[in-house]
């Protein structure tokens, strides 16, 4: 059949007939490849980019529904949304956008209430352009670029956009809601594309670039078509790309774009002209089940055709119907059938286990462990245990396996399980067991009463028999309980999947402890390399009462914590009166001796951290600690935050170090944080005084931590002349003059990279962060929104008091060298201000 051609001319009819898909409105269109002040934008109208190949406008979503969004799609296909600006919140007709005497891009709702803006109201803006490639850029008057929708992408990845470190995708949380879902994927400053679940956990990343592609599969750049994707690092800042020859009324394949969808999958769909449809050319990861968690909880994953099908495992029904009958949402998982089943106790029916691979189990708080088991003991263990849920045997000797046979409780959540013939990546697999099905027949009892009066003798005679039981166990635990109080406890780790260390191991790990790394209130860090070549960081804990609380505290704590921006403990050795942990070994040392070396002669350092590099930092500790403070299961307050325990990967990305170890708030806490760490100026007033000890003791900390990154110094330095001893006093008087900040900024660093807006904003977090009062501290969960310009930061508040009053006063004997003697008389001036309030 002959290909009907359509002229170029014809586009805009075209997308006025098919573009608008089923929205609502009835649209006016007209060319918006450049505008001016003033012009503005209506609910019935679109602009349509120079040679008519995108279209901006409002689009509802749902379809058919009252709700708009102010969008960018292709002209001429079923809308697809590209780019959103009011993703988190909809708009009704008679919304309209304008770009505003201010030069700012506004977005307001019917009445007139603003619900985005693009924040350029001091970059001079005189007037904007909707490129060809759906990037709409704001122009100065020398016709520079102070602002594109480029550099603030939803979930698509478009043609000619250059994805480089900053840039985030975020998918929507469902295909008929934009709002910001749980996948997201972004350029990491060591060059890698890295997919994330929640913002922490990484399923996929593209491995580094090896001068044509990526090599991690799917291998981006060996594709189809080929030659579409760019890589560029020269300049030290990755940047990744892939371009089209634009629309062609000839071509077969004409439009592209990579969208990361809500099941967390991206997948390059390119317009085929010829089936007249969007289809999928690229998925990454390539198989959909290693998608984190994109069935949720307690369901099975397969895939068909490259799309994820999810199924909820023997014994659960969906928690949400209508969600999983959608086929495209199945984030709330499943939950365990209502009502239960009963307990079959059957050792031998096949149909009672499944093998799962993959599968991630968290929430089980009650495991049975056995060693020297065979498989078939660990399933007969299982069978009779109406308690256990499933198992997971491993077969392999060795002091650094846990367990042979561990029997899980049906407390117990399962996430990203698939069967055993659907995995890829060769795991140990996990048992579920499940209930046998009644039959209808002994449903319906044809035994009738009789048979019930039987049922209701052995009833009572099982009760009974559970009664005396129960008794004799309180007995037992009465009689025992005392005792225990003298023993060591005998702990079981097992719940957090670690590993256990011998003494031994630890000691021919590090060379019998002679690799120090560094030292702390609770104990000594070496440097270890353990049998299968993986070097560590083993830290010592100090033979204290209260350091085997700590330590008992972080294993059962952090073990299950996983964060990008968090230090990772791999396991622990608890032998006679050792104790240990064992972290993941992090290269680059600590954030203090990037910023406090006096010369490059003292200390051997790759290079000074950058402005941009120092801002990711303060960003990155700012998400650990937020999650820490938000996402944990069992909130975490850190209690000890500054530059030493701020760890830097081989490419800069920042994990805090050390959390948990002051988890129990007490007076004990406080004298290990004050007394032997001896954390000058990091401390929040509420530890010198009896306030009650919040995550708001964190802020205050990361506050000054933001504070030094910024100026390459100790908040608190008496070497400087007497009006910059304390820096947050000088950078209150240095904003409020309205004079140039970059004096506040480390001298080392080039002046000229140094984002004068970024700088004052931080300044103003660092400001906020160390106010006096809890209550005026914001939450990390708002710093990194501020941290991220996604939230507005008001203009800075005064210092810390302590520092306005010491300033204010004589601080003779704190003017010399700052040991650990005047350490204690700063903390004592601290405390008399404060006392004084």
């Amino acid at each position: 059949m002959e290909r009907v051609c359509i002229p170029a001319s014809l586009w805009v009819i075209v997308a006025l007939l098919i573009g608008s898909g089923a929205n609502i409105l009835a649209q006016s269109t007209q060319s918006a490849a450049s505008f001016t002040l003033g012009a503005s934008l209506g609910s019935n109208q679109t602009w349509l980019s120079e040679n008519g190949t995108f279209t901006m406008g409002f689009h509802p979503i749902p379809a058919n529904s009252s709700s708009l969004y102010l969008g960018v799609w292709y002209s001429g296909v079923p809308v697809v949304p590209v780019w959103l600006a009011n993703r988190e919140r909809a708009v009704k007709i008679g919304a309209t956008l304008s770009l505003n005497n201010a030069g700012n891009l506004v977005l307001s709702d019917a009445d007139g209430t603003q619900v985005w803006l693009s924040n350029t109201s001091t970059a001079g803006v005189v007037g904007g352009r909707f490129l060809e490639n759906g990037n709409i850029e704001l122009r100065n008057a020398s016709d520079g670029t102070v602002w594109d929708s480029f550099d603030y992408p939803t979930d698509t990845f478009l043609p000619g956009l250059k994805v480089q470190v900053g840039h985030k995708f975020t998918s929507w949380k469902a295909n008929d809601d934009p709002s910001s879902g749980l996948y997201t994927f972004q350029m990491m400053t060591n060059g890698e594309l890295h997919f994330l679940w929640n913002g922490t956990q990484i399923y996929y990343n593209s491995g580094p670039w090896a001068g044509s592609y990526f090599t991690n599969p799917p291998q981006l750049g060996r594709t189809t078509p080929p030659d579409t994707f760019y890589y560029d690092n020269s300049t030290g800042s990755p940047r990744f790309w892939y371009t089209t020859s634009g629309r062609s009324v000839t071509a077969d394949i004409s439009l592209k774009r990579f969208r990361l969808n809500p099941d967390g999958v991206a997948r390059q769909h390119i317009w085929v002209i010829g089936s007249n449809s969007w289809q999928t050319f690229i998925s990454a990861p390539v198989e959909p089940c290693d998608s984190h968690r994109v069935c949720g909880q307690n369901s099975l994953c397969t895939s068909s055709n490259y799309i994820p099908g999810c199924s909820c495992l023997p014994d659960f029904q969906p928690v949400s119907a209508t969600e999983w009958n959608d086929q495209d949402y199945w984030l709330q998982g499943c939950r365990a059938q209502d009502p239960p089943l009963q307990c079959t106790n059957n050792a031998t029916s096949p149909d009672s286990f499944m093998s799962l691979t993959d599968a991630i189990i968290q929430g089980d708080g009650d495991i049975q462990t056995f060693f020297n088991d065979t498989e078939s003991t660990c399933r007969e263990r299982c069978a009779q245990n109406c308690s256990c849920s499933g198992y997971s045997f491993l077969g392999l000797t060795g002091s650094s396996v846990f367990t042979n046979c561990t029997l899980h409780s049906t407390s117990m959540v399962l996430y990203n399980a698939r069967s055993s013939n659907e995995s890829t990546n060769g795991s140990s697999p996990f048992v579920l067991r499940f209930q046998a099905i009644p039959s209808q027949q002994e449903l319906n009892d044809p035994n009738g009463a009789s048979f019930s009066g039987t049922k209701l003798i052995v009833t009572l005679v099982l009760v009974s028999a559970i009664v005396v039981a129960v008794m004799a166990t309180l007995i037992w635990w009465l009689v025992t309980k005392r005792r225990a109080k003298h023993r060591s406890m005998a702990m079981d780790f097992s719940t957090v999947g670690l590993l256990r260390f011998s003494y031994k191991e630890l000691m021919d790990a590090t060379k019998s402890f002679s690799r120090q790394l560094g030292s702390g209130g609770f104990g000594t860090v070496y440097k270890g390399t353990l049998a299968d070549k993986s070097e560590v960081a083993v830290k010592t804990l100090a033979k204290l009462r209260q350091g085997e609380q700590e330590f008992r505290t972080e294993v059962a704590v952090i073990g299950t914590v996983q964060h990008i921006n968090l230090v990772r403990l791999r396991g622990f050795c608890a032998e006679g009166d050792h104790r240990a942990l064992v972290y993941e070994y992090i290269p680059n040392g600590s954030l203090e001796r990037y910023l406090f070396t006096k010369s490059e002669k003292d200390v051997k350092l790759p290079n000074v951290l950058d402005w941009k590099v120092r801002m990711n930092i303060a960003l990155g500790a700012a998400r650990g600690i937020s999650y820490l403070h938000h996402e944990c299961r069992s909130n975490i307050i850190h209690c000890d935050i500054k530059p030493e325990n701020i760890l830097l990967e081989g490419d800069f990305t920042p994990k805090v170090s050390d959390f948990g170890l002051a988890k129990l708030m007490s007076k004990d806490v406080s004298r290990v944080i004050t007394n032997i760490r001896g954390t000058r100026g990091y401390l929040a007033p509420e530890w010198l005084t009896n306030c009650t000890l919040t995550s708001k003791v964190d802020v205050y900390s990361f506050g000054m931590t933001l504070l030094e990154l910024i100026a390459g110094r100790r908040t608190v330095d008496f070497s400087y002349p007497s009006e910059k001893w304390f820096f947050a006093v000088w950078a209150y008087k240095e904003i409020t003059r309205g004079e140039r900040l970059t004096s506040l900024v480390d001298e080392k660093l080039a002046m000229e990279s140094v984002d004068e807006e970024e700088l004052r904003r931080a300044l103003q977090v660092g400001l906020w962060c160390t106010q006096d009062d809890p209550e005026k501290r914001p939450t990390m969960r708002d710093v990194v929104k501020m941290l991220e310009g996604t939230l507005e930061v008001s203009n800075a508040p005064g210092p810390p008091s302590y520092a306005q009053t010491a300033e204010g006063n004589s601080v003779d004997g704190l003017s010399g060298e700052l040991d650990g003697t005047s350490d204690m008389k700063l903390s004592f001036e601290y405390t008399q201000t404060f006392s004084a309030r």
